[in-house]
């Protein structure tokens, strides 16, 4: 039985949100030639959505820069509606990208990191690096890890001042002598 059950595990090629099954024998060769290439059960497939930022990305430029373009694309990407949706979503950087700023990084996902949590946000959200190049590659991971990391930073300030302003549901004296200098 745990055979079977092994066997249902299925390779699926994914063009342009279209998904083709992939035997494993050809799944070598698809990686090589830089596709990308999600494994999941069958039953999932269709709690996926792929978001290829090449389409985002300006012309002739070579990173994602700036919160304000952040915040621009997830209204174009109407991400408040993925949150909420069950599918998770799968970012592809493409190759070519040499930096994804933590700055765009905060704009476009804070308010789902702020909105799902830190364990629901990272089920949800992924990222695949398409470039092949390992200092690209790695420079790249970097930029993801900051980008969480000021996203965890910037929810902590959140929570701090939140704690400072209200206790027990009532506002905190420390909060109302701050108003009264504003």
């Amino acid at each position: 039985m745990k055979m079977q059950e092994q066997t249902l595990l299925i390779y699926y090629l994914i063009i342009n949100k279209q998904y083709f099954i992939v035997k494993s024998l050809y799944l070598l060769l698809l990686l090589e030639h830089g596709c990308s290439v999600v494994v999941m059960e069958k039953k999932d497939i269709h709690k996926l959505e792929i978001i290829n930022l090449l389409a985002y990305r300006p012309p002739n430029a070579t990173s994602f820069s700036g919160e304000a373009a952040g915040e621009d694309l997830r209204r174009i990407l109407n991400l408040d509606r993925l949150d909420d949706a069950y599918h998770n979503i799968r970012f592809i950087i493409p190759a070519g990208t040499t930096s994804f700023n933590p700055s765009f990084y905060l704009g476009l996902l804070f308010n789902s990191f702020l909105k799902l949590g830190i364990t629901q946000y990272s089920k949800k959200y992924k990222f695949i690096i398409e470039d092949k190049d390992e200092v690209f590659r790695s420079n790249l991971r970097d930029n993801l890890s900051d980008g969480l990391c000021q996203s965890i930073n910037r929810m902590r300030v959140i929570e701090s001042q939140n704690a400072l302003c209200w206790k027990n549901g009532r506002m905190s004296l420390w909060f109302k002598r701050l108003l009264e200098i504003q």
